[in-house]
């Protein structure tokens, strides 16, 4: 008769191996099983599909994948922690070779494999063999060989790994765990340099079936990773691209509030600053996350991005967070340019008291004829021009997504708050419809509007470039309010919308930037 402790031990035994056979089958499963300190949170839609092609490439070989994944979205645990582990304990890989952009970070890396190895209670009771077995060699800080046969060595960017075998194999897998930092991407230089590394060195120490697996986040529209990502720039690579925010608010101008209240340029109920951003949001919570979607909603929610992109800036948020970095260099309106009348005046009633009769009023708006809320922006600008000072202040910048009857209902709006004295308007294609009904809206309310209807416009950005010299000469003033627009300028022309930039130029004109033909009705 078996004793309890006999019964107890083999149920241990049957259960071990019942866990060793389920984290078999594939890398996502070994996560579940034994990383589950690791792995807390559900997987994110880009966690299922990375552990899917880990597992096609496993069997298939001769994979080359480029992976750029936001920061803090555990791409490095799910393959230089998660994937690796799984290789080396079921012996998938006898040679593995993980690269970063330093080596101290690769042995970093190594390290986070070898404390898994070491202290990882459900590794180390179903893997005896090799976690508790007689080490061939001892272990360094850049290289660990496994009882099993299994080996694993890191190398740091600019390192000379060819040559390296284990017996007689080469790497079967090479990982390039995060290969750059900002002040490298930033460098021409040091990005070539990173390419000749990374093609003439670190792909050569495999053999014709190794696999590759290149992570990390895009830090420059140049950068390697952005190159490997993009299948018209580097042929035989498959590249995936992820985004924190995957969908943006369909409520922008809610957001620009919000955006207004957390920087202390306006007030909620009496207060300003997070906690008064935090109070606006809660009270409109609904039509503010209304169209959002997120990469990782149980990572990080829609206002925790937002609260991001604020306390970090927009060009971080851009590159860490979306994979959409934004290169000072390229973009035409400098940040250090703008001049912000909100600095002087206290608010609009103010700007306008002191102005007089020398305030003249000029709008323009460039509509969007889509009906998906998701699409272009409809943009209204509207400025005040001093007819003396020639000095132009842009006190209105409506950008959200408006049906056209919204646009035109918003037009009127504002022209029966000021008496302007030109408005432009795109008109091209199925637009000159929308002009046709704007201008029955207005007479409707028994104003009079000189409306230009632009039609076949030069080169947008020749004409959006003609604002620059306003903008340095401090000729084109600006409210700190107006964050939607103000983003857009800043990262002109670079930016996925242009529409503020768009409607901001055709206002210009009509106030005097240049000429251009009138029809009155």
């Amino acid at each position: 008769m078996k004793q309890p402790n006999d019964a107890i031990n083999v149920l241990s035994t049957e259960l071990s191996r019942h866990r060793r056979r389920l984290g078999s089958q594939s890398p996502r499963a070994f996560a579940e099983v034994y990383m589950k300190k690791n792995c807390n949170e559900p997987f994110s839609q880009m966690h299922e599909q990375i552990f899917g092609l880990l597992l096609e490439m496993t069997d298939k070989r001769k994979a080359r994948h480029a992976i750029a994944a936001p920061r803090g979205h555990a791409k490095s645990t799910i393959v230089s922690l998660v994937y690796a582990l799984w290789c080396v304990l079921y012996l998938k890989e006898r040679l593995i070779l993980i690269a970063s952009n330093t080596q101290e970070q690769a042995v970093t890396l190594l390290k986070d494999i070898k404390h898994q190895l070491k202290n990882n209670s459900l590794i180390v009771l179903d893997f005896p063999e090799i976690c508790r077995g007689k080490k061939p060699k001892p272990w360094r800080d850049n290289k660990i060989q496994l009882p099993n046969g299994a080996m694993i060595c890191v190398y740091g960017v600019g390192q000379n790994p060819r040559g390296i075998k284990h017996d007689k194999d080469r790497p079967g897998l090479i990982i390039a765990d995060d290969l750059e930092n900002v002040e490298q991407a930033e460098s021409e230089e040091q990005r070539d340099k990173l390419s000749s590394w990374f093609s003439k060195t670190l792909l050569n120490t495999g053999h014709p079936h190794t696999n590759v697996v290149v992570i990390g986040t895009i830090l420059h529209q140049d950068s390697l990773l952005a190159t490997l990502v993009d299948r018209l720039r580097r042929a035989g690579w498959r590249g995936r691209k992820y985004k924190a925010v995957k969908q943006f608010s369909s409520n922008p101008q809610l957001w620009e509030k919000w955006t207004s209240i957390f920087r202390t340029h306006e007030d909620y109920e009496g207060a300003c600053g997070r906690d008064a951003a935090k109070s606006f949001f809660e009270a409109n919570r609904q039509q503010m996350l209304e169209g959002t979607e997120v990469l990782w909603a149980d990572r990080e929610s829609y206002y925790d991005l937002m609260f991001i992109r604020e306390t970090e800036g927009l060009r971080s948020f851009q590159s860490e967070k979306q994979n959409e970095p934004i290169d000072p260099q390229l973009c035409m309106f400098k940040e250090e340019d703008f001049t912000f009348w909100d600095d002087k005046y206290r608010d609009l009633q103010h700007l306008i008291q002191c102005m007089g009769s020398q305030a003249r009023f000029y709008g323009a708006c460039d509509p969007s004829m889509g009906k998906n809320k998701r699409g272009d922006y409809t943009a209204i600008v509207i400025l005040l021009r001093n007819y003396i000072t020639k000095i132009n202040y842009v006190i209105a910048a409506n950008l959200s997504h408006l049906a056209p009857s919204g646009a035109i209902d918003k037009i009127t709006d504002y022209a029966r708050i000021y008496e302007f004295q030109k408005f432009a308007i795109e008109s091209n294609n199925f637009q000159q419809l929308m002009v046709d009904d704007l201008k029955r809206s207005i007479v409707a309310y028994g104003r009079r509007l000189i409306v230009h209807e632009i039609t076949s416009r030069s080169n947008k950005q020749s004409r959006i470039a003609c604002l620059e010299p306003y903008v340095k000469q401090g000729n084109l003033r600006f409210c700190r309010k107006h964050t939607l627009l103000l983003s857009q300028l800043t990262q002109f022309p670079l930016a996925k919308n242009d529409d503020g930039p768009d409607a901001l130029e055709m206002a210009m004109q009509v106030a005097g930037m240049k000429e251009i033909r009138v029809g009155r009705f």
